[in-house]
């Protein structure tokens, strides 16, 4: 591909006379952009904290998930199932008091 350009460019601007001339013709070369900002919503860094955490494994306990994994893998893990409810009615209510 073979690119051309259409507009004669000189990139000296000391070949100026002048420095309203020597401006202007930077202007020319590389027109200014408006400065751009990003902004970061606490949702996002949120997420980003969890995502490290879970990276990191700081949250986890090891101990209980072998535990656990031991159990259900035995055929022993059992719990009733009103705490299984209570533990997702809470959990409901706590994500639905804390959500904007």
């Amino acid at each position: 591909m073979k690119v051309q350009n259409q507009i004669p460019v000189q990139l000296n601007p000391a070949a100026y006379q002048g420095k309203a001339k020597a401006q202007e013709a930077m202007e020319q070369v590389s027109p200014a952009f408006p400065e751009e900002k990003v902004s970061v919503s606490q949702e996002a860094v949120a997420l980003q904290q969890i995502g490290q955490d879970i990276k990191t494994g700081t949250d986890v306990r090891m101990d209980m998930v072998e535990r656990i994994k031991a159990e259900v893998e035995a055929g022993t893990y059992e719990r009733p199932a009103d705490k299984i409810a209570e533990a997702m009615l809470t959990s409901s209510l706590i994500d639905s008091l804390y959500r904007k």
